[in-house]
């Protein structure tokens, strides 16, 4: 039997979807991470047929039929050489790290009464109970993928839950030796790319053989292409070392004045985050183009003009209150833009990194559907308009988004 162990360092704060309870970096947490940029990798090899993923997911990361093929457990160093607790509570001790001006960030987990701070060690171990050729090297490689692009725990889209892998090995035991293989970190992602396609290939065909052996079963997994264009589930596309949706940003001396440089708040226009800006510009707001103060206008009039809201394609449901005065003629209310199905997760993933010369955060855009019919709606009770987006418009909606960032990221790579 193999076992695989990866030893990371945590670079951004971690939260958990414990609520009050003390953290606790939970096994689920870091397979569901796993197997999220599986289904957005996979598909540059075996193409589009989700049929054909979810088969493929089954005898990786089992199924209600079907057992894992790896058991994984977490380690959590719960003080550092100091003796200093790692887990903290979230408050002052938070504040000590991000100022309340970026609060913005991590809006939804303000109710969790403790983190994980930044530079704590936890090792992950991966127990192989299959025996396919290449699945550890495999399944490591998909954690690069996560430490590249994402994170781990609650708000890992906006930059919290980043970590580094520092080591891994790959060990296999038998009765009468046990052999050590180290496991290399790769950071180019055109390595990465070419590694991981050779290695899932190669566990694809073994696990084609075991299909074979299968009563009853017939369809083996396929190999193919994606097409890079709008699906219905996120996807990350290979592109042979250009990295045309990479985008970095500059080095910031700290954690504080790189998440104020994204998030932070204030009535000073000049000085908003940037992810702030580019909600407010997709939107339209403070110019006659913008979206929500033209629809609430079409709603209290029980009009039914389409209107286009660009600021969608950041992430569903948004809510929006105005108060009396807000606007002219508005009686104030509360209103909520979303789709008649549930809104998949926002497409933008910031993930923060650390390297000689301070800390720095890189951004990457994973195009999918707003919803299965495309369709977004401002209500307000039973009263809504909205519109339907072609393919067209989501493609035009993302060239912006990416520009937007490029933009407003110093020294990103555009």
């Amino acid at each position: 039997m193999k076992n695989i162990y990866v030893k990371c360092k945590t670079i951004s704060p971690m939260f958990n979807g414990r609520g009050k309870e003390e953290f606790d970096l939970l096994p689920q947490s870091v397979r569901g991470v796993m197997r999220f940029w599986f289904r957005a990798t996979a598909p540059n090899i075996i193409g589009e047929d989700v049929s054909n993923l979810r088969k493929l997911e089954e005898y990786i990361f089992g199924s209600t039929e079907r057992k894992s093929a790896f058991d994984l457990n977490v380690k959590l160093k719960r003080k550092n050489e100091a003796g200093d607790k790692n887990i903290k509570k979230r408050e002052k001790n938070l504040q000590e790290i991000i100022s309340k001006d970026s609060k913005y960030g991590y809006y939804g987990a303000e109710n969790n009464e403790y983190f994980l701070s930044p530079d704590t060690n936890f090792l992950i171990e991966m127990f192989i109970k299959k025996e396919y050729e290449e699945l550890e090297k495999f399944l490591y490689y998909i954690l690069n993928f996560v430490s590249i692009f994402g994170g781990i725990g609650m708000k890992s889209r906006k930059g919290f839950g980043s970590f580094e892998i520092l080591r891994a090995q790959s060990i296999k035991k038998t009765p009468d030796e046990e052999n050590t293989e180290e496991l290399i970190k790769i950071n180019n992602l055109y390595d990465l790319e070419i590694e991981y396609e050779k290695s899932l290939k190669k566990l694809i065909n073994n696990i084609n053989n075991e299909i074979e052996k299968e009563k009853g079963t017939k369809e083996k997994i396929k190999t193919g292409n994606i097409k890079d264009n709008i699906h219905d589930f996120p996807v990350y596309f290979f592109d042979n070392g250009k990295n045309k949706e990479n985008l970095e940003s500059e080095n910031f001396e700290s954690l504080n004045e790189l998440f104020k440089s994204l998030y932070n708040m204030t009535r000073d226009q000049k000085n908003l985050g940037n992810y702030i800006k580019i909600k407010r510009e997709l939107r339209g707001k403070g110019t006659e183009e913008d979206s929500f103060k033209n629809a609430i206008y079409k709603i209290e009039s029980r009009q039914k003009k389409e209107i286009k809201f660009k600021q969608a394609i950041m992430g569903l449901p948004v809510n929006y209150k105005i108060i009396k005065g807000h606007f002219e003629r508005l009686y104030s209310g509360n209103y909520t833009l979303k789709s008649e199905e549930n809104r998949k997760a926002s497409p933008v993933f910031i993930s923060v990194h650390k390297n000689s010369g301070g800390y720095f955060y890189r951004v990457i855009i994973l195009k999918s559907k707003i919803s299965e019919n495309n369709d977004i709606n401002l209500f307000k009770n039973k009263t809504y308009v909205g519109s339907k987006f072609s393919e067209k418009d989501l493609e035009n909606y993302y060239k912006e988004l990416k520009n937007l960032f490029g933009k407003y990221m110093k020294g990103g790579k555009k």
